[in-house]
């Protein structure tokens, strides 16, 4: 099994989760400043422009990003796969000396081989 592959995903999944929670700190301090400041006194133009960003920044859900904007990422849905691979790859780790886990490694095996052999007789074949 390719380890490096899998935990280099896991870190970059675990990093984006980690830097949407530093965004929606930043949002929740830009909200206080802005509450913080007198609109009343500002032209009508500059108190239509807060309104509307306040507007925006109130409707940002914090529990998912998109992928701009084509789909949304439910970040509880990420997690959960995130424990899920996590707790997978700590059983494999404990049990790679299993006689059933070996078993299922030759085999797996086999059929990547197998697999391979195909691939490059196609190949071979398409070349000619």
């Amino acid at each position: 099994m390719n380890y490096l592959a899998i935990g280099q995903s896991v870190f970059f999944v675990m990093l984006i989760v980690v830097l949407v929670s530093f965004i929606d700190d930043k949002r929740r301090k830009i909200i206080y400043s802005v509450r913080l400041n007198r609109i009343s006194n500002l032209s009508l133009h500059i108190k239509r422009q807060i309104k509307m960003f306040m507007n925006q920044i109130s409707f940002y859900e914090a529990d998912e990003i998109t992928a701009f904007g084509l789909f949304k990422i439910n970040l509880y849905l990420v997690m959960s796969i995130l424990e899920l691979l996590i707790t997978g790859i700590a059983t494999s780790i404990q049990m790679k000396d299993h006689p059933m886990v070996l078993k299922w490694i030759n085999e797996m095996e086999s059929i990547a081989s197998l697999q391979f052999k195909i691939v490059n007789k196609l190949a071979n074949d398409s070349s000619v």
